[in-house]
């Protein structure tokens, strides 16, 4: 990715959240995850454009997927617990997604994972999905991401899915 693809990147996304304000005066402050390994350089443009545009309202959330799982007994990393919680909040809510949406369906029913020594559960790399299916996994780590608030010890997962969800919607059509 280019260093004009981040910042058109990191412009998009704060266009995006300034619509949100103006349509949603109500909400103060808005949390947006991004995914540290994903576009290099995004989260420090990102970073950028919130200090300079004195744009404290929004409050950025790098996550890491590869870094250290809370439940290090459980997953091998981050991603890994990540994807499995929001499997979980799915298969054990009440709640859906809005609309069927058949890549995201895909990349999550080919995401494949292993046990390993202890039974922790590890995920298969981002490039080996990529290199098995011609692409990168985008809408199912927005998902994932999507249902994420930022704390696993603290139990900070986003209760309500449709309202969440809906808004990554736009972007996929």
């Amino acid at each position: 990715v280019s260093s004009h693809d981040t910042i058109q990147s990191a412009n998009r996304i704060i266009r995006e959240l300034l619509d949100k304000k103006s349509k949603h005066r109500w909400i103060k402050r808005y949390k947006i995850l991004i995914d540290q390994g994903g576009v290099v350089g995004l989260v420090d443009q990102l970073r950028k454009i919130i200090r300079e545009d004195r744009l404290s309202w929004i409050c950025l959330v790098p996550v890491y997927f590869g870094s250290a799982a809370t439940d290090s007994s459980t997953y091998a990393n981050l991603r890994a617990e990540l994807y499995f919680t929001a499997r979980n909040i799915l298969r054990d809510s009440k709640a859906s997604l809005p609309k069927r949406d058949p890549k995201l369906d895909y990349e999550l029913g080919v995401t494949r994972y292993t046990q390993q020594k202890g039974n922790r559960i590890q995920l298969e790399s981002k490039e080996a999905i990529k290199k098995r299916i011609g692409r990168s996994p985008d809408r199912a780590d927005a998902l994932v991401l999507a249902l994420y608030n930022g704390n696993l010890e603290g139990g900070d997962w986003i209760p309500s899915l449709n309202t969440t969800i809906s808004a990554i919607y736009r972007d996929w059509e």
